[in-house]
């Protein structure tokens, strides 16, 4: 009869709650996620409480594989996606089994940039032709949301780079060695880098300036403003592999345990630096200038 149909009570109906499909994740990092199921009393969707819902993850890891709804008829898992294309699905079986409602739950995922990476940067061989030199660096982003960064003259060698004026105008060169150190906190969201805050940012130059115009290079320059850090550290991210990102025009490799080989990208490109004299500030750190 129709109305002792309105009284059954099994769940009909489950839907996603949060986050929603499309949201960007990172793999390796874990997410929660949160389901909700309920049933049709009297033509009203109510909480279906003490359902039982199974997660089924595709190219990740659950917390736990069962869950019973709540008050609210929530289900809650932390879910953490292991590969691109991961996604996550939560079902509701009958008693013979069957799955009568599912959902899933399917994002965006990018790989992580949690870890230790090396810059593809350096400056030039005091010898000519003057050929690229490979710097000893780390850049380390952790999962608080601290940062780390060193970067150094290979085995103490002495490197070669020039410097520019304002107008990219060449005014001399310095042969020496370079240092360069940072710490804070960082965000990482929208394939982005935002350095957040700074406990310092310090570039040293040991080395001669041999100046074509009078100007002198200060031995040592001080800051603890993000965007200082930011500039050097910071910008859009751009995986080429799980293991390669590009951050700005900056090509990384990420640094894995010893003894497992690093696949990265065909690419050979490099950043090669350069100092540049603003007037009144004195020398920056900059790319290579443009050719």
């Amino acid at each position: 009869p129709w109305a002792e149909a309105q009284l059954y009570n099994a769940p009909d109906t489950m839907t996603l709650v949060s986050p929603a499909s499309g949201t960007k994740v990172e793999v390796g990092q874990p997410v929660a996620v949160r389901f909700n199921v309920t049933r049709k009393l009297v033509g009203v969707d109510l909480p279906a409480t003490g359902v039982v819902v199974k997660f089924v993850s595709d190219g990740g890891t659950v917390d736990h594989e069962l869950a019973i709804t709540g008050p609210l008829g929530n289900a809650d898992v932390q879910w953490t996606p292991q590969e691109q294309g991961a996604s996550l699905r939560a079902e509701v079986y009958n008693t013979d089994g069957k799955v009568i409602l599912e959902e899933t739950f399917t994002p965006e995922t990018e790989w992580s940039i949690i870890g230790k990476w090396k810059e593809r940067s350096g400056m030039l061989k005091v010898e000519p032709p003057h050929e690229f030199l490979q710097f000893d660096n780390c850049l380390e982003f952790r999962e608080d949301g601290t940062f780390s960064y060193v970067w150094d003259n290979p085995d103490m060698t002495p490197a070669y780079t020039e410097v520019y004026n304002e107008n990219w105008e060449q005014i001399g060169y310095i042969i020496g060695l370079f240092h360069k150190e940072a710490a804070g906190t960082y965000a990482y969201a929208d394939s982005e880098i935002t350095i957040t805050s700074c406990d310092y940012y310090i570039e040293t130059t040991n080395g001669t300036f041999y100046n074509f115009d009078g100007q002198t290079a200060p031995e040592i320059w001080y800051s603890n403003e993000p965007e200082d850090a930011q500039n050097q550290l910071g910008g859009k991210v751009q995986f080429l592999n799980e293991n390669c990102i590009k951050i700005g025009t900056t090509t990384c490799d990420r640094i894995l345990e010893e003894g497992t080989e690093v696949v990265t990208s065909k690419s050979t490109s490099v950043s090669g630096c350069a100092y540049r004299y603003v007037k009144g500030k004195g020398l920056f750190l900059y790319d290579v200038p443009p050719k």
